[in-house]
């Protein structure tokens, strides 16, 4: 349980919700995007798996295009998560 999502580990960390880790990177993101296949993930991550498939890294169906549509929503939230993480001891 928490294996692999790179938070939470440290002393009074909360481990981050499951909406905030990439399927690809298994860590919180940072510039999360929507992609053809109505899936999230951080930006660098998936620019990186379309060069080398054209494919949805969680179906491994083609994907109708490769455009990728800014999460701002998502974003917004886990910013706010990491404010609330910050607080109490850096």
């Amino acid at each position: 349980q928490g294996q692999g999502q790179g938070q939470g580990q440290g002393q009074g960390q909360v481990e981050a919700p499951t909406e905030f880790i990439c399927p690809i990177t298994y860590e919180v993101m940072s510039n999360p995007v929507i992609c053809s296949d109505t899936m999230t993930y951080e930006e660098s991550a998936i620019k990186a798996w379309i060069q080398k498939k054209a494919s949805s890294p969680m179906t491994n169906e083609v994907l109708e295009h490769t455009y990728l549509i800014p999460n701002r929503a998502l974003k917004e939230s886990i910013d706010r998560w990491r404010e609330v993480q910050g607080q109490g001891g850096d």
